[in-house]
Protein backbone atom coordinates (compact mmCIF):
# COMPACT_ATOMS: atom_id res chain seq x y z
CA UNK A 1 0.00 0.00 0.00
CA UNK A 2 1.26 3.36 -1.00
CA UNK A 3 1.35 5.70 1.84
CA UNK A 4 -0.62 8.98 1.99
CA UNK A 5 1.68 12.04 0.83
CA UNK A 6 1.10 15.61 -0.02
CA UNK A 7 2.75 16.93 -2.75
CA UNK A 8 2.61 20.81 -3.11
CA UNK A 9 3.54 23.12 -6.12
CA UNK A 10 5.44 26.29 -5.20
CA UNK A 11 4.59 28.17 -8.33
CA UNK A 12 6.17 31.69 -7.40
CA UNK A 13 9.10 30.11 -5.15
CA UNK A 14 7.97 31.78 -2.38
CA UNK A 15 8.96 28.66 0.41
CA UNK A 16 11.96 27.70 -2.23
CA UNK A 17 13.02 31.65 -0.74
CA UNK A 18 11.56 31.51 2.96
CA UNK A 19 13.92 28.08 3.46
CA UNK A 20 16.90 30.00 1.68
CA UNK A 21 17.36 27.17 -1.16
CA UNK A 22 16.77 29.60 -4.15
CA UNK A 23 19.28 28.70 -6.66
CA UNK A 24 20.90 32.00 -7.64
CA UNK A 25 22.72 31.30 -10.41
CA UNK A 26 20.18 31.15 -12.43
CA UNK A 27 18.88 35.03 -13.99
CA UNK A 28 15.54 36.27 -13.66
CA UNK A 29 13.85 35.13 -17.11
CA UNK A 30 15.90 31.97 -17.46
CA UNK A 31 14.22 28.38 -17.97
CA UNK A 32 15.53 27.28 -14.71
CA UNK A 33 15.09 31.09 -12.63
CA UNK A 34 13.32 30.07 -9.18
CA UNK A 35 14.52 26.35 -8.55
CA UNK A 36 15.69 24.92 -5.68
CA UNK A 37 18.75 23.48 -4.51
CA UNK A 38 18.61 19.92 -3.70
CA UNK A 39 16.49 19.10 -0.07
CA UNK A 40 15.67 16.30 2.40
CA UNK A 41 13.28 17.35 4.78
CA UNK A 42 12.34 14.87 7.69
CA UNK A 43 8.84 15.63 9.85
CA UNK A 44 7.57 13.95 12.32
CA UNK A 45 4.05 13.34 13.27
CA UNK A 46 3.06 16.91 14.54
CA UNK A 47 4.39 17.67 10.94
CA UNK A 48 7.50 19.51 12.75
CA UNK A 49 10.72 19.72 10.91
CA UNK A 50 13.33 17.06 12.36
CA UNK A 51 15.94 17.47 9.94
CA UNK A 52 17.28 18.85 7.50
CA UNK A 53 19.82 17.70 4.61
CA UNK A 54 20.58 20.76 2.43
CA UNK A 55 23.38 21.81 -0.33
CA UNK A 56 23.96 24.20 -2.76
CA UNK A 57 24.77 21.99 -5.60
CA UNK A 58 23.39 18.55 -6.33
CA UNK A 59 26.51 16.26 -6.69
CA UNK A 60 26.69 16.55 -2.42
CA UNK A 61 23.95 14.36 -1.22
CA UNK A 62 23.59 12.93 2.35
CA UNK A 63 24.30 9.39 2.46
CA UNK A 64 21.28 7.05 2.71
CA UNK A 65 22.03 5.69 6.30
CA UNK A 66 21.90 9.02 7.66
CA UNK A 67 18.45 9.59 6.31
CA UNK A 68 17.64 6.86 7.26
CA UNK A 69 18.95 6.62 11.11
CA UNK A 70 16.87 10.34 10.91
CA UNK A 71 14.33 9.01 9.70
CA UNK A 72 14.27 5.86 12.73
CA UNK A 73 14.19 8.90 15.12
Amino acid sequence: MAPNLTMIADLKSSLIRKLGLLNESYSRGSYAYGVAHPIILVLNRNGRVTHRFSNTGYFSRPSIDLVLKALKR
